[in-house]
């Protein structure tokens, strides 16, 4: 197995680097190896099926510790309710944990998607959130393994995009409410970048910002989330993200060389933007773009 995961720098980072996977309980009875196909054995946890070779069941904890092994606590005994949200590679329950609300984030994979790359985004999100706990920061409870679920904090009102696009939301929105936003979410950021090295987000954006209250008496309002394309600055990042409107010059130009955290601090001015017009950043430009990628697509 340790053929065929390398660990990148980016602490628990992994990158898929052969297709099969040798089977574990062949090598510790010293038999010729099977070779199990890393699509399947994937598809298998996802799907919570056994893992079976010849006639005898693997753990998958013995073929691919890297990826199951995650420092945060398995939960099994919640309750699920409703579906309340979903994403790019993602659906979201409402649920209960130990009679608090949860949020439950489960990977939903659509025909034609990049099984390895899904899996590792949801999973680095899950080893990302582990370490994390700050008032102004969704806190991820623990996980689940069949099926892999996250189990988070219920933020109540929803990402910070549908409050300030909602008009039934003008009486709670006011200067005092959304400059108290503005603050706590500086505060969950700058609690990111204080780490040794700095987390970058990469993917601060509105939608991405959740509201737990607009009472102006409330202790919090806002809680940054989503860390899937988070990661440590070592100093330098590389890699262009799909939400330009967000993104710093520095990484939409493609003759720049990297990045770093400050990145996060131009899509914050965005993000303050939002805040103080309640509108989408560079709507204007929003037909012109997506009519540039889909001529570059097809030439």
């Amino acid at each position: 197995m340790r053929e065929n995961l390398i660990t990148l720098i980016g602490r628990g980072k992994t990158k898929l680097i052969s297709e099969s996977i040798l089977c574990s309980h062949c090598l510790q009875s010293h038999s010729e190896p099977a070779e199990l196909l890393y699509d399947n054995v994937l598809s298998h946890f996802l799907d919570s099926k056994e893992i079976v070779c010849g006639e005898i069941i693997v753990p998958l904890s013995k073929i691919i510790p890297e990826v199951v092994s995650l420092s945060v606590p398995i939960i099994t005994d919640f309750e699920v309710y409703n579906v309340i949200g979903y994403g790019g590679f993602a659906q979201v329950f409402k649920g209960r944990l130990n009679n608090q609300l949860i949020a439950i984030k489960q990977l939903k994979l659509k025909p034609g998607d990049n099984m390895h790359s899904k899996f590792e985004e949801f999973r680095h999100e899950v080893f990302m959130m582990g370490d994390l706990d700050h008032p102004n920061v969704v806190k991820l409870h623990g996980i689940t393994l069949k099926p892999f679920q996250m189990i988070m904090e219920f933020v109540p009102l929803g990402n910070l995009n549908s409050c300030l696009m909602n008009p039934d939301m003008d009486e709670l929105l006011s200067w005092e409410v959304r400059l108290k936003i503005a603050k706590e979410i500086a505060y969950g950021m700058r609690y990111l970048h204080s780490h040794n090295p700095p987390i970058v987000h990469r993917d601060l954006r509105s939608p991405n910002i959740f509201i737990s209250s607009l009472d102006p008496t409330a202790k919090t309002h806002a809680k940054v989330a989503d860390f899937g394309l988070a990661n440590y600055s070592m100093p330098v990042l590389f890699e262009m993200l799909p939400t330009w409107q967000w993104l710093a010059p520095e990484v939409i130009n493609p003759l720049s060389k990297s990045y770093d955290e400050r990145s996060d601090i131009y899509s914050y001015g965005i993000v303050l933007w939002e805040i103080a017009s309640r509108s989408h950043p560079f709507a204007e430009f929003e037909q012109f773009i997506t009519r540039s990628v889909t001529i570059f697509e097809e030439e």
